[in-house]
């Protein structure tokens, strides 16, 4: 019985200690930011002042986070390590207002994996135009 609970937390240990994968992976921690160029286009263009972004319902509400203007139509958002698919883009003027709520697709393509192979990928995508009425 001695023999049996000995082999056991032998194996036991034997598990724990090799992890679950014949070849262990590690990630290391290395930050980096996914970006995004939105460029709106069309007749209400010329009054956007601010543009918001959204992710299934939830709003950007930080500095962090918020379309920072690159002149002209261009916008740019960080996404940190998201990769959505999907976009709602708020277009708002001046005074606060919304001129429109666009929802967008975005295409995003790996192109770097910054943590070691099999990790997250740092991503790209390219420019997304946002038509507002």
């Amino acid at each position: 019985m001695r023999r049996t609970g000995m082999l056991v937390a032998t194996v036991a240990c034997a598990a724990v200690v090799s992890g679950c994968s014949a070849t262990p992976r590690a990630c290391t921690e290395i930050g980096y930011v996914n970006t995004l160029t939105l460029e709106v286009a069309g007749a209400g263009a010329a009054a956007v002042d601010d543009l918001e972004w959204c992710v299934a319902g939830k709003c950007t509400d930080d500095a962090l986070t918020e379309a920072r203007g690159l002149g002209g139509a261009q916008w740019e958002v960080q996404t940190f390590t998201q990769t959505p698919d999907e976009l709602t883009v708020v277009a708002v003027d001046a005074g606060g207002a919304e001129i429109a709520r666009v929802d967008v697709t975005v295409t995003w393509t790996g192109t770097d994996s910054p943590n070691g192979p099999g990790c997250d990928n740092a991503s790209e995508a390219p420019a997304v135009i946002v038509p507002l009425p």
